[in-house]
């Protein structure tokens, strides 16, 4: 019980990391005239983000926040059903 807590914990924590150096170098990239769409998308996507060192923090924690509510739930949603496949092939 503990361990799958653990997993769920973990992939919330490693999808919101993803997802906050994403935000950082998307704007870092943009800085750089090299990627102009992905500043859209990640200022569509995420409340308050502007291209100010406020903003890139604002931007990242809320990236952080939707990338762990959404990785823990996927980890949860795919726990519950491995665990009723395996129990219907007892």
């Amino acid at each position: 019980m503990q361990n799958r807590v653990q997993n769920i914990i973990v992939f919330g924590i490693t999808l919101g990391s993803f997802l906050a150096i994403y935000v950082i170098l998307g704007t870092f990239f943009w800085r750089l005239n090299l990627k102009t769409e992905i500043i859209k998308n990640i200022s569509h996507a995420y409340t308050n983000y502007r291209e100010g060192m406020f903003g890139i923090l604002i931007g990242a924690l809320w990236a952080f926040v939707d990338g762990f509510i959404v990785g823990a739930t996927l980890m949860y949603l795919y726990q519950k059903v491995y665990q009723m496949v395996k129990e219907k092939n007892r």
